[in-house]
Protein backbone atom coordinates (compact mmCIF):
# COMPACT_ATOMS: atom_id res chain seq x y z
CA UNK A 1 0.00 0.00 0.00
CA UNK A 2 2.80 2.29 0.87
CA UNK A 3 4.49 1.65 -2.46
CA UNK A 4 1.35 2.59 -4.35
CA UNK A 5 1.06 5.87 -2.45
CA UNK A 6 4.63 6.71 -3.27
CA UNK A 7 4.00 6.00 -6.92
CA UNK A 8 0.98 8.27 -6.90
CA UNK A 9 3.05 11.04 -5.32
CA UNK A 10 5.63 10.70 -8.03
CA UNK A 11 2.96 10.93 -10.70
CA UNK A 12 1.54 13.98 -8.98
CA UNK A 13 4.91 15.65 -8.85
CA UNK A 14 5.57 14.70 -12.44
CA UNK A 15 2.34 16.23 -13.71
CA UNK A 16 2.86 19.26 -11.45
CA UNK A 17 6.30 19.85 -12.89
CA UNK A 18 4.93 19.24 -16.37
CA UNK A 19 2.18 21.80 -15.79
CA UNK A 20 4.61 24.36 -14.42
CA UNK A 21 6.95 23.82 -17.34
CA UNK A 22 4.08 24.16 -19.82
CA UNK A 23 2.91 27.34 -18.13
CA UNK A 24 6.41 28.77 -18.27
CA UNK A 25 6.67 27.95 -21.94
CA UNK A 26 3.35 29.63 -22.69
CA UNK A 27 4.38 32.71 -20.81
CA UNK A 28 7.76 32.95 -22.53
CA UNK A 29 6.45 32.27 -26.05
CA UNK A 30 5.63 35.94 -26.91
CA UNK A 31 9.12 36.94 -25.80
CA UNK A 32 10.66 34.34 -28.05
CA UNK A 33 8.43 35.45 -30.84
CA UNK A 34 9.45 39.03 -30.33
CA UNK A 35 13.11 38.19 -30.18
CA UNK A 36 12.97 36.30 -33.43
CA UNK A 37 11.15 39.00 -35.37
CA UNK A 38 13.01 41.92 -36.98
CA UNK A 39 11.65 45.23 -35.91
CA UNK A 40 10.77 47.25 -38.99
CA UNK A 41 12.11 50.81 -38.58
CA UNK A 42 10.39 53.58 -40.42
CA UNK A 43 12.74 55.42 -42.80
CA UNK A 44 13.75 58.82 -41.55
CA UNK A 45 12.31 61.65 -43.61
CA UNK A 46 14.78 63.27 -45.97
CA UNK A 47 16.18 66.46 -44.47
CA UNK A 48 14.62 69.55 -45.90
CA UNK A 49 17.40 71.72 -47.30
CA UNK A 50 17.63 75.09 -45.66
CA UNK A 51 16.74 77.96 -47.93
CA UNK A 52 19.80 79.92 -48.93
CA UNK A 53 19.81 83.31 -47.26
CA UNK A 54 18.71 86.02 -49.62
CA UNK A 55 21.51 88.24 -50.72
CA UNK A 56 20.60 91.75 -49.78
CA UNK A 57 21.43 93.98 -52.66
CA UNK A 58 22.53 97.33 -51.28
CA UNK A 59 20.20 100.09 -52.28
CA UNK A 60 21.80 102.17 -55.01
CA UNK A 61 23.01 105.51 -53.85
CA UNK A 62 20.89 108.29 -55.20
CA UNK A 63 22.61 110.10 -58.02
CA UNK A 64 22.89 113.74 -57.19
CA UNK A 65 21.60 115.90 -59.99
CA UNK A 66 22.03 119.67 -59.89
CA UNK A 67 18.87 121.69 -60.29
CA UNK A 68 20.28 124.19 -62.78
CA UNK A 69 22.62 123.65 -65.73
CA UNK A 70 24.60 126.55 -67.15
CA UNK A 71 26.54 127.49 -70.24
CA UNK A 72 28.98 130.37 -69.97
CA UNK A 73 29.79 132.81 -72.76
CA UNK A 74 32.60 135.25 -71.96
CA UNK A 75 33.91 138.39 -73.58
CA UNK A 76 37.04 140.33 -72.64
CA UNK A 77 37.60 143.78 -74.07
CA UNK A 78 41.01 144.04 -75.73
CA UNK A 79 42.25 147.09 -73.74
CA UNK A 80 41.85 145.09 -70.52
CA UNK A 81 44.98 143.12 -71.41
CA UNK A 82 46.92 146.32 -70.78
CA UNK A 83 45.73 146.35 -67.16
CA UNK A 84 45.70 142.68 -66.13
CA UNK A 85 48.24 140.10 -67.37
CA UNK A 86 45.82 137.16 -67.69
CA UNK A 87 42.21 138.40 -67.75
CA UNK A 88 40.99 135.07 -69.18
CA UNK A 89 41.42 133.64 -65.67
CA UNK A 90 38.13 135.35 -64.92
CA UNK A 91 36.29 132.49 -66.62
CA UNK A 92 38.21 129.86 -64.66
CA UNK A 93 37.51 131.50 -61.30
CA UNK A 94 33.89 132.29 -62.10
CA UNK A 95 33.23 128.67 -63.04
CA UNK A 96 35.02 127.47 -59.93
CA UNK A 97 32.77 129.58 -57.73
CA UNK A 98 29.58 128.58 -59.53
CA UNK A 99 30.40 124.89 -59.21
CA UNK A 100 31.04 125.24 -55.49
CA UNK A 101 27.25 125.05 -55.23
CA UNK A 102 25.93 121.50 -55.61
CA UNK A 103 22.74 122.93 -57.06
CA UNK A 104 24.50 124.27 -60.15
CA UNK A 105 26.57 122.68 -62.88
CA UNK A 106 28.47 124.30 -65.74
CA UNK A 107 28.16 122.18 -68.86
CA UNK A 108 30.28 124.25 -71.22
CA UNK A 109 32.01 127.57 -71.71
CA UNK A 110 32.45 129.63 -74.85
CA UNK A 111 33.83 132.91 -76.12
CA UNK A 112 31.41 135.32 -77.77
CA UNK A 113 29.24 138.40 -77.52
CA UNK A 114 25.99 138.99 -75.69
CA UNK A 115 24.18 138.45 -79.00
CA UNK A 116 25.83 135.03 -79.26
CA UNK A 117 24.74 134.24 -75.70
CA UNK A 118 21.10 135.10 -76.44
CA UNK A 119 21.09 132.93 -79.56
CA UNK A 120 22.53 130.06 -77.57
CA UNK A 121 19.82 130.50 -74.92
CA UNK A 122 17.08 130.42 -77.56
CA UNK A 123 18.35 127.08 -78.82
CA UNK A 124 18.84 125.61 -75.35
CA UNK A 125 16.25 123.20 -73.95
CA UNK A 126 17.11 123.45 -70.28
CA UNK A 127 20.45 125.20 -69.80
CA UNK A 128 20.62 128.83 -68.71
CA UNK A 129 23.24 130.87 -70.53
CA UNK A 130 25.47 133.17 -68.49
CA UNK A 131 27.16 136.00 -70.37
CA UNK A 132 30.13 137.62 -68.60
CA UNK A 133 32.09 140.61 -69.81
CA UNK A 134 35.28 142.02 -68.30
CA UNK A 135 35.13 145.71 -69.04
CA UNK A 136 36.42 149.07 -67.88
CA UNK A 137 35.39 152.70 -67.84
CA UNK A 138 37.29 154.03 -70.84
CA UNK A 139 36.50 157.59 -69.79
CA UNK A 140 38.18 157.31 -66.41
CA UNK A 141 41.52 159.04 -66.31
CA UNK A 142 43.18 156.81 -63.75
CA UNK A 143 46.28 157.61 -61.75
CA UNK A 144 48.51 157.89 -63.71
CA UNK A 145 46.20 158.41 -66.74
CA UNK A 146 45.06 155.25 -68.59
CA UNK A 147 47.25 152.93 -66.52
CA UNK A 148 45.55 152.15 -63.21
CA UNK A 149 41.80 151.86 -63.70
CA UNK A 150 41.80 148.52 -61.88
CA UNK A 151 43.17 150.36 -58.86
CA UNK A 152 40.59 153.14 -59.06
CA UNK A 153 37.54 150.85 -59.11
CA UNK A 154 36.92 151.55 -62.79
CA UNK A 155 37.01 147.91 -63.95
CA UNK A 156 34.27 145.35 -63.44
CA UNK A 157 32.74 142.06 -64.49
CA UNK A 158 29.23 142.49 -65.84
CA UNK A 159 27.01 139.42 -66.09
CA UNK A 160 23.61 138.51 -67.50
CA UNK A 161 21.74 135.22 -67.18
CA UNK A 162 19.35 134.24 -70.00
CA UNK A 163 16.60 131.66 -69.65
CA UNK A 164 16.46 128.69 -72.04
CA UNK A 165 14.19 128.80 -75.11
CA UNK A 166 12.98 132.40 -74.76
CA UNK A 167 16.34 134.03 -73.84
CA UNK A 168 14.66 136.32 -71.31
CA UNK A 169 17.04 137.94 -68.85
CA UNK A 170 16.81 136.07 -65.55
CA UNK A 171 19.26 138.34 -63.74
CA UNK A 172 22.07 140.80 -64.37
CA UNK A 173 24.61 142.76 -62.39
CA UNK A 174 28.21 143.81 -61.88
CA UNK A 175 31.12 142.85 -59.68
CA UNK A 176 33.78 145.56 -59.40
CA UNK A 177 37.47 145.06 -58.92
CA UNK A 178 37.90 146.50 -55.42
CA UNK A 179 41.40 147.68 -54.56
CA UNK A 180 40.22 148.51 -51.03
CA UNK A 181 40.20 144.77 -50.34
CA UNK A 182 43.97 144.93 -50.23
CA UNK A 183 45.67 146.14 -47.11
CA UNK A 184 47.69 148.66 -49.06
CA UNK A 185 48.36 149.61 -52.65
CA UNK A 186 50.31 146.80 -54.24
CA UNK A 187 50.53 144.80 -50.98
CA UNK A 188 48.56 141.60 -50.36
CA UNK A 189 47.40 140.84 -46.83
CA UNK A 190 49.30 138.03 -45.09
CA UNK A 191 46.25 135.73 -45.15
CA UNK A 192 45.64 136.37 -48.85
CA UNK A 193 49.28 135.75 -49.67
CA UNK A 194 49.25 132.43 -47.79
CA UNK A 195 46.02 131.23 -49.41
CA UNK A 196 46.88 132.34 -52.96
CA UNK A 197 50.65 132.53 -53.18
CA UNK A 198 50.72 132.68 -57.00
CA UNK A 199 48.39 135.66 -57.35
CA UNK A 200 49.72 139.08 -58.17
CA UNK A 201 47.92 142.15 -56.93
CA UNK A 202 45.92 142.60 -60.14
CA UNK A 203 45.18 138.86 -60.28
CA UNK A 204 43.81 138.98 -56.77
CA UNK A 205 41.45 141.81 -57.62
CA UNK A 206 40.18 139.87 -60.64
CA UNK A 207 39.88 136.68 -58.57
CA UNK A 208 37.83 138.48 -55.96
CA UNK A 209 35.51 140.06 -58.54
CA UNK A 210 35.08 136.71 -60.35
CA UNK A 211 34.05 135.03 -57.11
CA UNK A 212 31.69 137.87 -56.25
CA UNK A 213 30.01 137.57 -59.67
CA UNK A 214 29.60 133.83 -59.14
CA UNK A 215 28.09 134.37 -55.70
CA UNK A 216 25.60 136.89 -57.05
CA UNK A 217 24.53 134.44 -59.78
CA UNK A 218 24.09 131.63 -57.23
CA UNK A 219 22.02 133.89 -55.00
CA UNK A 220 20.01 135.09 -58.02
CA UNK A 221 18.70 131.54 -58.45
CA UNK A 222 17.58 131.55 -54.83
CA UNK A 223 20.28 129.09 -53.73
CA UNK A 224 22.44 129.42 -50.61
CA UNK A 225 25.97 130.60 -51.30
CA UNK A 226 28.59 128.15 -49.96
CA UNK A 227 31.38 129.63 -47.89
CA UNK A 228 34.64 129.91 -49.79
CA UNK A 229 37.62 128.20 -48.23
CA UNK A 230 41.26 129.12 -48.46
CA UNK A 231 42.38 128.34 -51.98
CA UNK A 232 39.04 129.16 -53.53
CA UNK A 233 37.17 125.89 -52.92
CA UNK A 234 33.62 126.07 -51.63
CA UNK A 235 32.03 123.83 -49.00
Amino acid sequence: MSGKRFSNKLKFLYFLLLGITFSVLLTANPIFGQSGRRTQTKPLPAPIPEAAPEKKTPAPKPVWKPEISLKIVSNIQTPVYNRIPFPEKMLQWLRERLESSRLLEVKSQHTGSMKDAKKMAEKATEEYVVFVDLDENIYAAGTPPQLSREWDGEMWISFSVFAPQNAKAKQSGRAYLKPELLRGRGILSSRTASCYPTLTDSDYLLWQASFEAGEKIIAGFGFPVPAAKCGGQGN
